[in-house]
């Protein structure tokens, strides 16, 4: 059964958006995923005719849609928001690394110690992390290299980069 033009724009706009929320920035990843051509998915996101039954499984299943969502969509209905982004584009270990950076970062930060990126920890992952969460490949509770530094002058009774000298006004 062919829908109407406005029936197979509305279902794409919704693709478009929840494609988009994913994480899919362009049709050519996304059509990958999907194991359509990107003209086809380009098709669908603009109400083209052509795109059949198999296109619509085929992109329900990397949305997480129920097929039910696209005739919906088909149908007239409005059958809620779009699908919220997918963490399915990262690992677990990822996931789990980055909360412990930013724990960790927290943690320096209310002991008034310096901190950053570069005293950030991770949790091994099984595969490299994506740029947007790359962390250092540090343990947990093992000091920087700024506090190796510091501890290291300490020791050696100088004076910090920046300190002002003892005894003086």
């Amino acid at each position: 059964m062919e829908h109407d033009r406005s029936a197979r724009k509305r279902l794409g706009r919704a693709v478009r958006a929840a494609r988009q929320d994913a994480g899919y920035a362009n049709r050519e990843d996304f059509a990958a995923q999907v194991g359509r051509s990107a003209r086809q998915v380009q098709a669908l996101e603009n109400g083209e005719t052509g795109v059949g039954p198999d296109t619509y499984a085929a992109v329900a299943k990397v949305l997480d849609w129920k097929l039910d969502k696209v005739y919906a969509y088909l149908e007239g209905e409005q059958p809620g928001s779009p699908v919220p982004p997918s963490l399915t584009v990262v690992s677990d270990d990822q996931l789990l690394a980055e909360i412990a950076r930013r724990f960790a970062r927290a943690e320096q930060r209310e002991r008034g110690e310096p901190g950053g990126d570069t005293t950030a920890t991770t949790v091994p992952a099984r595969e490299p992390a994506p740029p947007h969460l790359r962390v250092a490949a540090r343990d947990i509770g093992e000091p920087s290299r700024g506090q190796r530094k510091r501890a290291a002058l300490d020791e050696l009774g100088e004076e910090h980069q920046g300190d002002a000298p003892d005894g003086g006004a």
